[in-house]
């Protein structure tokens, strides 16, 4: 039993050590704009990003950098409470706020803002992307969006949103046989078969 445990121990310092940066610091709340993190992601580049509940930071393996919401600057993120992160197949970063979604621009450093049919303003609670390349948007309570590839404007796909529980998007992926998963705060899991980017087919799964 002891030798058991002394095993578990090695593994799970073994298995953390990875995830001191460069200076070999762990993340600190003191380095972030807020200790309340609510995702966290890594892009192409190598940068770690980190969303909090009061700002967006980026972590380079020395310094850190914090994105904040300016309502006077509209290259600036939507808002400033992160709620969810994806890097893309072109590895472009998404950032979903509870107040809309924006796309780093790596070459400015700054953020390019999407709009929403009829001025709407959702929280993005999860990002995905398809096999045809086209970005999936879930949101809390106004169903499912898309951002065809090569497309600037986003489009409300009300095909996948028929039912009360369908308008909410907590978390949605797509597997490799080109299926949505949803879920969201209700007991149930969704998976959608899709073709020719409609759904032609749906299962629940109930806990």
């Amino acid at each position: 039993m002891r030798h058991l445990f002394q095993l578990l121990l090695t593994a799970s310092l073994l298995i953390a050590a990875p995830c001191k940066a460069g200076t070999g610091h762990l993340f600190t709340p003191d380095k972030l704009s807020s200790g309340l993190i609510t995702c966290i992601c890594q892009d192409r580049y190598g940068y770690i990003w980190i969303g909090t509940e009061y700002g967006l930071n980026k972590f380079d393996g020395y310094r850190y950098t914090a994105y904040h919401h300016n309502r006077k600057d509209s290259m600036t993120i939507s808002n400033n409470e992160i709620a969810s992160l994806f890097v893309d197949q072109e590895g472009r970063l998404w950032v979903g706020c509870s107040k809309g979604l924006s796309r780093y621009d790596y070459e400015h450093d700054n953020f390019i803002r999407y709009t929403f049919p009829d001025d709407r303003h959702p929280r993005v609670s999860s990002v995905c992307q398809t096999q045809e390349g086209d970005l999936l948007i879930g949101t809390a309570g106004y169903g499912l969006f898309s951002l065809r590839k090569g497309s600037r404007h986003i489009r409300y796909e009300d095909a996948f949103c028929k039912r009360n529980l369908d308008v909410f998007c907590s978390r949605i992926h797509i597997d490799r046989q080109g299926n949505l998963w949803r879920s969201s705060h209700f007991p149930t899991i969704t998976r959608v078969s899709i073709k020719e980017k409609k759904p032609i087919g749906m299962r629940d799964y109930t806990s």
